[in-house]
């Protein structure tokens, strides 16, 4: 990698790099953005696309050099950062996202990668494979799982788990590459697919036969992207990238400053995000016990029910969050889950911590960026953007904007239809 000094190179490099995107997505979906060289390492649907930073960029009158993201997620923001030119710092409580978002700041040189991946490659297609079960993990992982339901077979876990063996043998930057690498095709060799929703089993996936050259092909295919794209872009300006494995709710009080802050929150829609990447977490090894998958769920925003909260301690709510609460309070026996009106206050009390915590870290005058959908509950509408503006407001931000970007579509239970919206929320940090 060839790292030079120079502005004017980092905006040709981020020109290059988002003349790739698809112009006609919304800006806050990574859809026209999946196929990015980086992007497309590892495939993450929720994502918003790098045009909503670079607009959120070019919206500030005063100059950038830092840029936080305290919801790190696929690493948009501090990719898109290192692109044109800046520092990022990112804060992602998922050890699996975190290390993706440190793999694409921080590129491994690619000829030595390309040896060592085939290398591992070539023993791979010689040496005998442990078809152990991960301790801890869930026992449907492997066949015969329960009640003959498995995600893999016998022969495409014990490969897997080969691979992973082969790359903890690579020096630190290169194993972490090739594993998120070897996350990115965890799915394909599966027996399920994953949404936002969790997983669920692939349609006929009894008779969907897996071969030890098909996982060894799709492993080979994820090596030949990434190689293209450090190829591609062997030439960036000096930068900074910090990711923090940690909860931002925490991490974010110990942060000393940024010119500009952007980020998605997890949505106000009962999705657990350490469910849908739990193949990745298991798989991996990022987790190895269910406690550890216990803690990690615990330390989430406070955005599903699959766990039980402690009691809140929350703010006086605003006007229109106590609205709200008082709405969901009285169809609380008519929701799927009784508790939902405690998971969206404490979601919303926690997002004013977040807020509060920024106001210390972002300078005077500098934005705060929120990408944030609205979410729908026994009819009631949780207009979130609106909620986030009174949070704001009383946190000691100015409103400068507040954008729609695109329409969402409410759930079956709510017909379907695109009456929910997705906001970009634009704050000013004044002085208190």
């Amino acid at each position: 990698m060839r790292k030079v000094d120079s502005t004017h190179v980092a905006d040709d490099a981020a020109n290059n790099w988002l003349a790739k995107r698809n112009s006609e997505a919304p800006v806050s979906s990574n859809v026209g953005a999946v196929n990015l060289p980086f992007q497309r390492w590892f495939r993450f649907k929720e994502a918003f696309s790098p045009t909503f930073v670079t607009n959120a960029i070019s919206t500030c009158d005063y100059p950038i050099q830092n840029i936080l993201d305290p919801f790190g997620g696929s690493g948009t923001t501090a990719l898109t950062a290192r692109m044109k030119g800046l520092n990022s710092t990112s804060i992602e409580i998922n050890p699996f996202m975190a290390d993706l978002i440190r793999v694409k700041v921080k590129p491994v040189a690619s000829s030595a990668f390309a040896t060592s991946c085939k290398k591992i490659v070539d023993r791979i297609k010689v040496r005998e494979v442990d078809y152990s079960l991960i301790k801890g993990s869930p026992p449907t992982l492997v066949e015969p799982g329960i009640n003959d339901r498995y995600v893999y077979t016998r022969e495409t876990y014990g490969l897997l788990r080969a691979f992973l063996r082969e790359i903890s043998l690579l020096d630190e930057s290169e194993a972490r590459l090739a594993r998120i690498l070897l996350g990115s095709i965890l799915v394909e060799c599966s027996n399920v697919i994953v949404n936002g929703k969790g997983r669920r089993y692939r349609k006929n996936w009894q008779a969907r036969k897996i071969s030890r050259n098909d996982v060894i092909d799709f492993f080979q295919t994820a090596i030949n992207q990434a190689l293209e794209d450090l190829n591609g872009f062997d030439c960036y300006a000096e930068t900074q990238h910090t990711v923090y494995t940690d909860d931002a709710r925490i991490r974010l009080k110990k942060i000393q400053s940024t010119d500009l802050a952007i980020f998605s929150p997890p949505y106000p829609n009962s999705f657990d995000y350490t469910d849908v990447y739990n193949l990745e977490l298991w798989m991996l090894g990022y987790l190895k016990s269910s406690e550890e998958n216990r803690h990690l769920r615990s330390n989430t925003l406070r955005s599903h029910v699959q766990i039980k909260w402690p009691e809140i301690k929350a703010n006086e709510p605003t006007a229109t969050l106590g609205l709200v609460m008082k709405a969901l309070d009285g169809c609380r026996e008519g929701l799927w889950n009784r508790n939902i009106p405690e998971m969206i206050l404490g979601y919303f009390s926690d997002l004013n911590g977040v807020l509060q915590s920024l106001h210390n870290v972002v300078r005077n005058g500098g934005k705060v960026i929120i990408a944030v959908g609205d979410s729908q509950y026994g009819g009631v509408k949780i207009r979130a953007a609106d909620i986030l503006t009174e949070i704001g407001i009383d946190c000691g931000y100015e409103l400068l904007e507040k954008t729609e970007i695109r329409p969402l579509r409410s759930s079956a239970q709510h017909g379907g239809k695109l009456d929910l919206s997705e906001y970009a929320v634009c704050l000013k940090r004044i002085e208190a």
